[in-house]
């Protein structure tokens, strides 16, 4: 069956396997890690337009520069996976991400420098690498414009007052809810939901020692 634009942004965000089932394989290594300092996130805020929903959001998100993603997902065969992600988008033309992903008691794990990719597979000592397709962060801003974007109102999450937004396409939709400031705080799709933040926080992400890398 044919994906819309909007599962495809969504799945892709956190390498989900297909849209229609809820997950895939995921899992740490030390390869990303938060640095100490007394650095803030940004407090600007940025104007949201359902028009340019897609293109406001991101343009709040580069702002930011880095961020994290963190979601629970149920497989269809029953199976629990738990994702977190660290992402660096300080420099837009090499975005900068480090995935683990635990299932079943099984740790993976994902680094992404730019077009490069490094895999760590359950239970391995080395890294795979390979060249990445397209980045999940440019996928999660492709909101085309038959897309259908409304303003929900304001919700109070974990205490925080959120922007609720509503995006429809075909017979997918999803729920975006954003921090005063424009980012992205959750978002909930196909019954999965996902949050994000820690946004402007120090991350530091590097690519695996060479001696532990093979090409795949």
């Amino acid at each position: 069956m044919k994906k819309t634009a909007l599962c495809l942004a969504l799945v892709g965000l956190l390498a989900l396997s297909a849209c229609g089932s809820s997950g895939s394989t995921s899992g740490n290594d030390g390869s990303s890690s938060p640095e100490a300092s007394s650095t803030q996130p940004s407090k600007k805020k940025h104007e949201i337009r359902v028009e340019s929903f897609g293109k406001d959001v991101k343009a709040a998100m580069e702002d930011a520069g880095t961020f994290t993603v963190d979601g629970t997902f149920t497989t269809s065969s029953g199976a629990e996976i738990i994702a977190h992600i660290d992402y660096d988008i300080t420099t837009p033309d090499v975005i900068k991400s480090h995935m683990t992903r635990q299932r079943e008691g099984q740790t993976s794990e994902e680094i992404r420098i730019g077009s490069t990719k490094y895999v760590k597979a359950p239970g391995d000592t080395t890294w795979t690498s390979s060249t990445a397709e397209s980045d999940r962060v440019t996928r999660l801003f492709q909101v085309p414009e038959d897309i259908t974007v409304t303003e929900a109102g304001k919700e109070t999450i974990d205490g925080k007052e959120l922007v609720k937004y509503d995006l429809t396409e075909g017979g997918d939709s999803a729920s975006y809810w954003l921090t005063e400031e424009g980012y992205i705080a959750q978002v909930s799709f196909q019954g999965e939901t996902i949050t994000f933040g820690n946004y402007g926080e120090p991350v530091t992400i590097t690519e695996p020692d060479p001696s532990e890398v093979t090409q795949g």
